[in-house]
């Protein structure tokens, strides 16, 4: 498909420049395009010797392994539990998904993660919005960075003493974090649209970014450009799980995403005793397959009340699952 795309495109834009009577443009075009298609190929060569291979792959290897190790581990959720439970191990290539319902603060746990990484520890942090304002975001963590009310700091009532303060500690930061939103009207954004996001990102800064937060998931559909039914809605999310894992591997990131978990009943919540797992992701039992993580965001009204709440394990890939925390 993506050849066939390209030389129509191809075409077209000779036939444009011939109409302009730029033959000599017309032509180069032409050639660069031959070339092109005779190197394309979609077919891999399915076998690979070992033995002839032994040597150059050794060196790759070293290689690859030099390059990783110049970037900074990643070991740290930012919540004491949690890393507890990882004990050190680095985050790099894993995808971790936030489950929680409506309200209960999966886009502030996501948000956590990034303002502490890039703060705390001194990564470079990219988070892509797909839901909310661009401002919404940008306000909030602004003001999780200098532990201030973002309420004064988006409508501007912060006094100029507090405010040359904290221009001080965010000059004191190490990390990055950059923020990348899409307009929801009217508009379908794809793993493909984060792969170019990242593309995008190292281009202008001319660093990879360490943490990519997508807040949420659910929004994103795959990279095949198939237009799914309502009956393939949980093949096609299972698909970008697979998508983020694979990019997550080929990024060398950390990718963090929330998810809506799905409540028949609200009073199950209230139950303390309850706690969500994979089988509370709405359309896509098997989403969780693909993640290294799941961990879900658990709040009776009693704990809202409160400002608490359980985190549960659902999923890891490396440690035991324990007692919610």
């Amino acid at each position: 498909m993506r050849q066939v795309k390209f030389q129509k495109k191809t075409y077209k834009e000779v036939g444009e420049l011939y109409a302009k009577q730029d033959r000599n443009k017309a032509i180069k075009l032409l050639q660069s395009f031959a070339e092109w298609q005779n190197d394309f190929s979609l077919r891999q060569n399915s076998f690979v010797d070992v033995v002839e291979t032994f040597e150059s792959r050794f060196r790759r290897n070293r290689e690859k392994h030099n390059q990783e190790s110049r970037f900074k581990p990643i070991t740290r959720f930012y919540i004491d539990g949690l890393d507890e439970m990882n004990g050190g191990r680095d985050l790099r290539t894993q995808l971790t998904c936030l489950l929680a319902p409506t309200g209960v603060g999966k886009s502030h746990a996501a948000r956590w993660i990034g303002k502490c990484a890039s703060q705390i520890d001194g990564l470079n942090v990219l988070h892509f919005q797909l839901e909310g304002s661009e401002d919404e975001v940008v306000d909030a963590y602004a003001a999780s960075l200098v532990s201030c009310n973002s309420y004064r700091y988006s409508t501007g009532t912060l006094k100029d003493r507090e405010l040359e303060r904290m221009i001080q500690e965010i000059k004191a930061m190490s990390g990055t974090l950059k923020v990348k939103s899409f307009p929801k009207f009217a508009n379908q954004v794809s793993t493909i649209d984060i792969k170019n996001g990242i593309a995008e990102y190292k281009k202008i800064y001319g660093i990879s970014p360490d943490v990519v937060i997508i807040d949420s998931m659910d929004l994103l559909t795959d990279s095949s450009g198939r237009r799914w039914s309502e009956n393939g809605e949980r093949h096609k999310r299972v698909a970008v799980a697979n998508d983020l894992k694979d990019l997550a591997g080929d990024e060398n990131v950390w990718m963090v995403v929330t998810y809506q978990a799905t409540i028949e009943n609200r009073e199950w919540l209230n139950d303390e005793q309850n706690v969500l797992t994979e089988y509370n992701c709405s359309e896509a039992k098997g989403l969780s397959r693909p993640m290294t993580h799941l961990i879900t965001l658990n709040q009776s009204i009693n704990e809202m009340r409160e400002n608490v709440m359980r985190l549960n394990v659902a999923k890891s890939r490396f440690f035991k699952k324990r007692r919610p925390i």
